[in-house]
């Protein structure tokens, strides 16, 4: 069973706004073509919903923090 901490933290995630991929192109300067190599090869992470991918920021955070060569 969750307490309502855990069902509150579930809540937050589910209302996490998603960006785009043309946001994700914008914030890290890359163009479309890099941002699906780079998903290709597993440099960055999202979620395909139908044919197109969403983001987080925590997704965009995850690959600054670890210092990836995004150009």
């Amino acid at each position: 069973m969750q307490n309502n901490e855990e069902k509150i933290a579930e809540r937050r995630v589910a209302l996490e706004p998603l960006l785009t991929t043309q946001e994700v192109c914008a914030i890290l300067r890359i163009c479309p073509a890099k941002l699906g190599q780079m998903l290709k090869h597993h440099k960055m992470y999202g979620s395909k919903i139908g044919r197109t991918w969403r983001f987080t920021k925590d997704d965009i955070l995850d690959v600054i923090r670890r210092g990836r060569n995004v150009t």
